[in-house]
């Protein structure tokens, strides 16, 4: 499993001209890849360590200020 993130001012995820994801205030978006391979557990660990990343301004976490977090996964 793999993840990218990066911090946004806003995002959205456009599914055939329809938007099916989207945070409006800043926060943090993440792309992770997910095999076969990998299990829940590795999953948990994934999204406990994107919601407690201290990436926001001030060295703040989502989990923190209340931050929305956007996952994309299998982009």
């Amino acid at each position: 499993m793999r993840a990218v993130v990066q911090r946004v001012s806003h995002a959205s995820v456009t599914v055939e001209g329809e938007v099916v994801g989207e945070i409006t205030r800043p926060g943090l978006m993440a792309l992770v890849g997910v095999t076969h391979t990998d299990t829940e557990e590795e999953a948990r660990k994934v999204a406990r360590k994107l919601w407690t990343l201290r990436i926001l301004e001030g060295e703040e976490s989502c989990s923190d200020v209340g931050a929305p977090l956007l996952v994309v996964s299998q982009f």
